[in-house]
């Protein structure tokens, strides 16, 4: 315990001290009494002859002394409540301390609270938005040679995943859009076909993208990118770590 942790005053001890000195000064003030009435009685007859004015002055030399020995005792009194004032003030400022300080934990508490369940909110959000999503692939079909140059060239976009909303597709390259379909509605299972000749493309790269309103109609993008080698197109996927090249 630190010096600032005792309190000024042992309040538990002040009511004894008050005790005391009350005890003392009525033990002062009843012996002086007691001989003030011893005095009296050996002397009544010197007292009796006494005069008013000298009578008064007889009392106020009897009782003056009282009067300075409670008055010393209530300034002693007064300091030991100031003393018991201060203590308490002492304590109910530890008090406030503790209060704050319970605060303060209890409004870190709260907010760890909170911030786990934004977390686990934002984890169901995102839990949600990845089983209303559909699952789209791309996949190579059919093509078409003349005089040995492939002439055309067909892919399929299908969803394996959940259906979704005014599905669109578009084929570019060099910023050209080769081929372009759309659907109203792609459901699980089914599938898109673009076909394009690919002797009108000069590139050796095609962009697919696909845009989608999922089943909590929010859009939803996917794209892939087609490089040519030959009469076979890689597939990638683009925006994702884990990207895998497929052969279409």
């Amino acid at each position: 315990m630190t010096e600032g942790d005792v309190p000024p005053v042992a309040l538990a001890e002040q009511p004894q001290s008050n005790k005391r000195l009350w005890k003392f000064g009525a033990w002062v003030t009843g012996a002086w009494l007691g001989g003030f009435a011893i005095y009296v009685f050996i002397c009544w007859a010197a007292v009796v002859k006494m005069h008013p004015n000298e009578f008064g002055d007889f009392l106020a030399g009897v009782f003056a002394p009282l009067a300075f020995l409670w008055l010393v005792l209530g300034f002693f009194q007064q300091g030991e409540e100031l003393q018991n004032s201060a203590a308490a003030l002492w304590l109910q400022g530890r008090e406030l301390q503790n209060s704050v300080e319970q605060q303060r934990e209890l409004v870190n508490v709260t907010r760890e609270q909170l911030k786990f369940e934004s977390e686990v909110l934002q984890q169901q959000r995102d839990e949600m938005a990845r089983n209303a999503q559909p699952v789209l692939s791309i996949t190579g079909g059919m093509m078409t040679h003349s005089s040995g140059i492939m002439t055309k060239k067909q892919f399929y976009v299908g969803n394996h995943g959940k259906t979704c909303t005014k599905f669109r597709v578009r084929f570019t390259s060099a910023r050209k859009v080769v081929c372009a379909q759309s659907i109203d509605m792609l459901e699980r299972g089914q599938r898109i076909s673009c076909e394009f000749d690919p002797s009108k493309v000069h590139t050796t790269a095609l962009y697919v993208t696909a845009t989608y309103l999922d089943e909590r109609m929010v859009e939803g993008k996917k794209r892939w990118r087609l490089y040519r080698t030959g009469d076979k197109y890689a597939v990638k996927v683009l925006g994702e770590e884990a990207d895998q090249d497929q052969v279409a």
